[in-house]
């Protein structure tokens, strides 16, 4: 066995791990989200938001080493439109993720009985950001058959 076989098959399990982690944490965030939050569920709530930016880090990280590192290289992926699509679609997630993000951590440090009121968009972000997350395992699989690819 060689040492880029071990790297891509260790890279590609922290991919999927990390893959798994983010949907996870995502949920989390939308069980968690309601209209109204207590200062001590809103601080909850941020803490969840940090672990699942974590997690899109790490899937970031080893998307990456594999496309350009240890996977099939980047002329495979980089004409490959499924490919584009998918990366397209997890990067517009990640910005998507920005304002919920950022609403959480300013108000993280309220007093733990305030009362705070969440803009129904920042649920509605998480709603489809689920959506997206659901579709890229399909064109990963779509990928993985070779569609896409001018053979």
């Amino acid at each position: 066995m060689s040492l880029s076989f071990v790297s891509f098959v260790l890279i590609r399990y922290l991919h999927f791990i990390a893959v798994i982690a983010l949907f996870v944490l995502l949920l989390a965030e939308f069980v968690q989200m309601k209209p109204t939050l207590s200062g001590k569920s809103l601080r909850r709530l941020a803490n969840t938001d940090l672990a699942y930016w974590l997690a899109g880090i790490l899937v970031l990280l080893s998307g990456t080493l594999l496309t350009v590192s240890v996977g099939k290289g980047m002329d495979f992926y980089i004409h490959n439109p499924v490919y584009l699509f998918k990366v397209g679609l997890f990067l517009a997630a990640v910005a998507a993720t920005l304002y919920p993000t950022v609403f959480l951590q300013t108000r993280r440090s309220s007093d733990p009985t305030d009362i705070i009121s969440v803009p129904a968009v920042i649920r509605l972000i998480i709603r489809v950001k689920i959506l997206v997350l659901l579709c890229l395992p399909l064109l990963a699989v779509l990928m993985a058959q070779g569609i896409g690819l001018n053979t």
